[in-house]
């Protein structure tokens, strides 16, 4: 062998000895950091990499420490740090000169100085619009070009993120087939809100109610055929079709018919808790498909709402709204002669319907 030969193996000898030093020692000595943490695979990790890389390793390493330890020996103050996780409730001062500025958009668009309509506006849009996109749309027509310009901004976004939510409800309905029910009504309150302030062109009107509809169909359908297993379940329990067994027979003998009708009630407002569809849901859905005037698909779902909900007033609204729309008085007044024979509680809404067809 030569003598570079001879070179080249002692160096590798010396190389895997401190390797060897190195792992030895960070493991018998260095088990845990300063925090508690194990630190044994780090120079498990620092070891391996010194032994495959001979002379480069050990002076990386070597070189490192020695970087630290002349340029950062001294310890940082943490004194005025604080790592809590406790939640800190700041109180921040109202600004009252925005909030005592904030006046309806339009009114705002009736203002001559075109510097203070466009700060009402800011003021009007850095709040929260989403029940307020029917007025943000009237600032559209301004006859300032910036004012129109910050009108159309926000509501551009608004749209945009509609149509992005819809259609993000829609696809997650199709993928949580055990969660399509909560999410149906949530969609159906989510349009609602947006739809009523006919905000978009007719088309998207159109396309969107459609969406609302056929969301509404499958939320009805649903509820139909839940109302159907609980019939069928109620007179298998009662014995009406002769039960085979007999612990449900002797069941319903302990409790009777007036435990079980209690304990169905119980079941109803549970349902009710878990966002089902209601007679508001379905007087909503007949609304929009008066608006843009599809009537006869209104009719259907104010049906609907009297056949699943016979005794609420939003049945009663829905199918009365309807009358009103198509100028039918003689069925309008059977059906208030239905809502006065009834045990609805009427609203303010409801009664000022009346005086307006009356």
């Amino acid at each position: 062998m030569s003598r570079s030969e001879h070179i080249f193996i002692l160096v590798l000898m010396i190389n895997t000895v401190i390797s060897v030093i190195y792992l030895l020692f960070g493991v018998i000595f260095h088990r845990k950091n300063e925090r508690g943490e194990n630190q044994r695979l780090s120079w498990v990790i620092k070891a391996f990499c010194m032994a495959i890389c001979p002379v480069v390793g050990p002076l990386f390493f070597l070189v490192s420490v020695l970087i630290r330890v002349i340029f950062f020996r001294s310890t940082v103050d943490l004194g005025d740090v604080m790592f809590s996780k406790k939640r800190v409730e700041s109180h921040v001062s109202a600004d009252v000169e925005r909030e005592t500025n904030l006046v309806p958009i339009e009114e705002a668009l009736t203002v001559s100085d075109q510097s203070q309509m466009r700060q009402l506006m800011l003021n009007v849009i850095k709040g929260d619009i989403d029940d307020s996109l029917a007025s943000v749309a009237l600032a559209l027509n301004s006859e300032d070009s910036e004012t129109s310009h910050y009108a159309a901004s926000v509501l551009s976004k608004a749209l945009n993120d509609f149509r992005m939510n819809v259609r993000k409800l829609s696809q997650e309905m199709e993928k949580e087939p055990e969660n399509w029910q909560e999410l149906g009504v949530l969609l159906l309150e989510y349009m609602n809100r947006t739809l009523a302030q006919k905000v978009f062109t007719e088309v998207e009107q159109l396309y969107f109610v459609g969406v609302m509809a056929d969301t509404g169909e499958k939320l009805y359908h649903g509820e139909v055929q839940a109302r159907a297993a609980k019939e069928q379940e109620r007179i298998k329990f009662s014995g009406e079709e002769g039960s085979l067994d007999p612990l449900k027979e002797e069941s319903w003998e302990e409790y009777g018919e007036e435990d079980w009708e209690d304990e169905t009630e119980e079941e109803e407002v549970s349902e009710e808790e878990k966002n089902s569809l209601t007679a508001r849901h379905i007087a909503q859905i007949a609304q929009r498909l008066m608006e843009i005037k599809h009537y006869e698909e209104a009719e259907v779902w104010c049906g609907r709402a009297m056949e699943l909900f016979p005794n609420q007033v939003d049945s009663f609204r829905c199918r009365m709204q309807y009358y009103f729309e198509i100028h039918d008085q003689k069925h309008f007044l059977e059906t208030l002669d239905q809502l006065k024979g009834s045990k609805v509680v009427v609203d303010n809404e409801m009664l000022e319907m009346i005086r307006m067809f009356s």
